[in-house]
């Protein structure tokens, strides 16, 4: 057996043991240690660089050759918004209770005493399962040709959240009631249940409206674990518990809720009916597949502007440039259209540098075409089943970490967004939703039901006008 000391930003060092001829990034992935392989451990993306003996090495290619020193790169910041506060609460509850949204990229967890409401503590925390892969599509890959992953999914999620609970002061045998909500997939994995399913057609999920009974892992053996319910296979609760927080459906106006991710999510409200669809837009706006794309981390461009003709960009933390976030990537396309340096059909002057060892491509340009159309397309599909236009929606609201950072005018500039209607970030909708349904049980689940009653569900993969419509929002407005 080898002897690995790992090392990194925010934990203390440890020693792990390897065999010799174990795989480094799997190594780490068995121990809970968050480290990005946005490729699933394939070699492609370059996001896995760790310091092994003091020299730079991706982790999945690296075999344990005996004894090593391992330094982990910086983490990502939490750009989850965290709603605060003390919570309203239906009697005859006692105890603790925790809520969490299980995010592909941050866990947000709170927990409550349930007799008066009153917040013990409240946490963001990076979800464990990077490592095998940045999106849902990664991680239903790894689940499918890997026996093991899944099982090593799950256990580490546990793990991140019970640890983040005993950050509060709370041991998770003390738990009584858990709620955890968030997208299907990732539900379908911290539930131990097979996601096959949702990697073909019909994308058919193991569960919808009734959630299943669930046994906890890591402490929490003993808690009466709550799921919360889904629309569809690429619909979760994460987004059902957004529209339920927004009140997307409570007024006469037309309503459009977004959460533009890697699975983007959108729910249009339109005389007393939501439409609801999902769309595979790809994790560009998570750093993913940009050659110098990155998270949220210091160092980080989160915003560019055109000043007297040349492009300024602002970092995360004001630390000296390493790479490109989503935010900044959406501004940086946006100015180049107006220095006309990128033409509407994609086509870039040469390679652009924003700061030095940061540049932008065409193969980037192309990443942020892709996204951008897969969005735009969901929601003028949603609108011709509506049998609106686009200029009936009167307001745009962005849910989630990414939503309350871009900048709405860029946004719509590249044509990610429809231009005219008011654009309001609402932030972490689903983890104030997981709150509500935790503290006021029988509230949130009437709404629910009102909510799914009203809903209707496109599969954009077998919609007529989707790859038309797809196909016509690549060039950029």
């Amino acid at each position: 057996m080898s002897r690995l000391l790992v090392s990194g930003e925010g934990f203390a060092p440890r020693v792990i043991e390897a065999e010799k001829g174990a795989n480094l990034l799997e190594v780490l992935r068995r121990e809970g240690l968050s480290l990005a392989a946005d490729c699933g451990g394939r070699g492609t993306c370059g996001k896995c660089r760790v310091t092994v003996d003091g020299e730079q090495k991706l982790a999945c290619l690296v075999a344990v050759a005996g004894d090593m020193m391992v330094e982990l790169p910086r983490t990502a910041a939490m750009e989850v918004l965290m709603h605060d506060g003390d919570a309203v609460v239906e009697e005859g509850q006692s105890g603790i209770g925790v809520a969490c949204d299980i995010g592909t990229t941050t866990l947000a967890v709170y927990a409550y005493d349930l007799q008066n409401g009153k917040l013990l503590g409240r946490a963001g925390v990076p979800n464990p399962q990077r490592p095998f892969g940045a999106d849902v599509i990664s991680r239903i890959d790894a689940c499918v040709q890997q026996a093991d992953a899944g099982p090593q999914m799950r256990e580490v999620l546990w793990q991140a959240l019970a640890n983040a609970v005993r950050g509060f002061g709370i041991e998770p045998g003390r738990v009584a009631r858990l709620h955890l909500t968030g997208n299907t997939v990732m539900l379908h994995i911290a539930c131990g249940l097979s996601v096959v399913g949702l990697s073909r057609l019909p994308f058919a999920p193991e569960f919808t409206n009734n959630p299943p009974r669930v046994m906890g892992l890591a402490g929490f053996e003993g808690t009466l674990i709550e799921v919360s319910p889904c629309l569809a296979g690429y619909v979760g609760g994460d987004a059902l518990y957004g529209a339920m927080e927004c009140g997307l459906q409570e007024t006469g106006e037309t309503r459009l809720l977004m959460d533009i991710g890697t699975n983007g999510e959108m729910l249009l409200a339109h005389d007393d009916r939501v439409y609801a669809c999902a769309t595979a837009a790809g994790p560009a706006f998570e750093g993913a597949h940009i050659a110098h794309g990155c998270a949220a981390i210091p160092g980080a461009i989160r915003q560019v502007s055109v000043v007297e003709g040349g492009l300024v960009c602002d970092t995360v933390d004001g630390a000296p440039a390493v790479g490109i976030c989503g935010s900044g990537l959406v501004d940086a396309v946006a100015c180049l259209l107006e220095t006309g340096d990128l033409s509407e059909g994609g086509k870039l002057s040469g390679e652009v540098a924003l700061a030095e060892g940061v540049t932008l491509t065409t193969a980037d340009i192309r990443q942020v075409q892709l996204a951008k159309a897969a969005m735009r397309a969901g929601v003028q599909v949603l609108c011709k089943h509506a049998g609106i236009e686009e200029d009936r929606i009167g307001l745009i609201l962005l849910a989630g970490g990414f939503g309350n950072v871009i900048s709405p005018a860029s946004a719509q500039k590249i044509g990610l967004l429809p231009t005219g209607a008011r654009v309001v970030a609402v932030g972490n909708t689903a983890g104030k939703g997981a709150a509500t349904a935790l503290t006021r049980p029988a509230h949130s689940r009437a709404a629910m039901d009102e909510l799914l009653a009203q809903t209707s569900y496109i599969e954009l993969s077998t919609d007529d006008d989707f790859e038309d419509v797809f196909v016509d929002n690549l060039v950029f407005e």
